[in-house]
């Protein structure tokens, strides 16, 4: 069942959050629930999978935004690493929102690889 909490987001937040969870698929997901979720992105659809909307309500209560996570993600992997093709899911990355709480801030003054390398430093 997925957390009430989702249908409180904009439904343009809602369908943003399941678009970059379609690009960087965080969760290791069965080949039928990878199919689902980029039939929820390509149609527009807010009704996501139940794992990932408490993946992305997760980062949204750290104060992420759908394009302050992506931004993270495409940073700590590099565009080298990034598919292709869309629907082609790249191996889910383990990174955690009390890590990066700091990151909405710092992408704001800061390119995402500075904002990266000064979040890496502090470790």
């Amino acid at each position: 069942m997925t957390d009430p909490r989702w249908q409180t987001l904009p439904e343009t937040t809602r369908i943003r959050w399941i678009r970059v969870l379609d690009d960087y698929n965080p969760i290791a997901l069965t080949p039928l629930s990878r199919i689902a979720l980029r039939t929820l992105a390509v149609q527009g659809n807010a009704d996501g999978l139940a794992r990932l909307v408490a993946y992305a309500l997760e980062w949204h209560d750290w104060g992420f935004t759908p394009d302050d996570w992506w931004m993270l993600m495409s940073a700590h992997l590099g565009h080298a690493h990034r598919a292709t093709q869309p629907g082609v899911v790249n191996a889910p990355v383990a990174l955690t929102p009390a890590d990066w709480a700091r990151w909405p801030e710092l992408v704001r003054e800061l390119s995402p690889l500075e904002a990266l390398a000064q979040l890496s430093a502090e470790g």
